[in-house]
């Protein structure tokens, strides 16, 4: 509805990376990073008092399947993203790794999600939040959608994407009511062909990490014209902002941001 009252269009949205959580929450997640495996969120049932419950609750032992089909070949940690309802349930299964009682707020709830490679879920809230902090997400929708589903599909936008999130979030539908089957075999086509590209291919379409840096721009230039490489260590972006024009009075300056 705020959309809508703004007026705005959907291109001028912002769709992912528009929500985050608090510098404390990061640190005390911030121990997810030296986790060397793929990190998988995992969500099977939300709110058991939801009269969707019925359509939308995926049982654990289909869901633990479809993630060795996935990701079948890959070093891989399954975090459990249950809180409360499906906790004890999540709890009893040893694959999955489980970090309820260490999740105090939703903030924490966003901060964990900042850490973790990808978001696999039945439709509950974690993937809207997890979609909002950029995180990659994989979402089984139930046959009875909502709007957020059912908007048409733009062909300017890849398959199994909402205009209400960027390209990090997918949603892959029932065909059949309560029948998981179709929508599975979708998402593990995709994941298997999309996801371990960015992972294992640092030169794809990818955010540029700080080991990437001389074999993308400056390995290339060498033997030509005279190279000059700035090394600037944990310069915040104002920081920046002020010295970027005393290097465009020498050099042409190209921006690559990602947020």
């Amino acid at each position: 509805e705020s959309v809508l009252y703004a007026k705005m269009k959907p291109e001028e949205m912002k769709t992912e990376n528009f929500l985050w959580a608090s510098d404390e929450a990061r640190k005390k997640w911030a121990w997810l990073k030296d986790r060397k495996k793929l990190k998988v969120g995992v969500r099977f049932i939300g709110n058991k008092r939801n009269n969707q419950l019925l359509y939308r609750h995926i049982d654990l032992p289909d869901m633990m399947n479809f993630l060795h089909e996935t990701f079948k070949g890959h070093d891989v940690e399954y975090y459990s993203l249950q809180k409360k309802d499906g906790e004890e349930e999540a709890a009893a299964c040893p694959e999955l790794i489980n970090i309820a009682d260490q999740i105090e707020s939703f903030e924490d709830t966003a901060a964990l999600l900042e850490n973790l490679d990808i978001v696999i879920s039945t439709c509950t809230s974690i993937v809207h939040l997890s979609a909002a902090v950029g995180t990659k997400t994989i979402v089984f929708v139930p046959i009875a959608a909502y709007f957020t589903y059912l908007m048409p599909q733009r062909e300017d936008r890849p398959e199994h994407t909402s205009l209400w999130y960027g390209d990090n979030f997918r949603y892959f539908r029932q065909v059949k009511p309560k029948t998981w089957t179709e929508p599975m075999i979708e998402a593990k086509e995709f994941i298997q062909k999309e996801y371990p590209r960015w992972m294992t291919k640092p030169d794809a379409a990818t955010p540029l990490m700080s080991e990437n840096v001389l074999s993308r721009y400056v390995f290339p230039q060498l033997g030509q014209e005279p190279v000059f490489f700035f090394l600037i260590d944990c310069m915040r972006y104002d920081q920046w902002k002020i010295f970027e024009p005393v290097l465009r009075e020498y050099f042409t300056v190209e921006n690559e941001s990602w947020y």
